[in-house]
């Protein structure tokens, strides 16, 4: 009696921001014909907090034997400290900083040193 092995399939998709469009799931089986196979899907994620809609993976790979969807989350995506970021700097320096490399932060910096001065002042009178 033969018994043939199960063909093992993996799939990579890359999620944006609003997770993984489903028409970009059917362009990534193209032909690879998923029917009664073993499926791997690596879906590469830039943050933690990106959705996945597994069930619409589910749904375009339902001919196959079985899916797995794996989140992969690509550490390149992620922000790392300014290199003049150091313990040295005093912590109005250090914030004044990190708003030079937070472009969104530009029109509010103002009212965030300020603020930060403010706290600094409290938490030194109460010392």
């Amino acid at each position: 009696m033969k018994t043939p092995a199960r063909r093992f399939v993996t799939i990579e998709l890359e999620a944006g921001d609003g997770g993984i469009p489903e028409e970009d799931i059917a362009a990534a089986l193209g032909d690879k014909g998923v029917e009664g196979a073993v499926v791997k899907v690596r879906c590469t994620v830039r943050e933690v907090d990106v959705s996945i809609n597994e069930k619409g993976i589910r749904n375009a790979l339902k001919g196959a034997f079985s899916v797995r969807v794996e989140r992969i989350l690509d550490s390149a995506g992620r922000a790392t400290r300014a290199v003049e970021l150091t313990k040295e700097l005093d912590p109005v320096s250090a914030l004044e900083k990190y708003i030079q490399h937070k472009p969104e932060l530009k029109n509010i910096s103002k009212e965030m040193i300020q603020c930060a001065r403010r706290l600094i002042k409290e938490v030194e009178g109460e010392n």
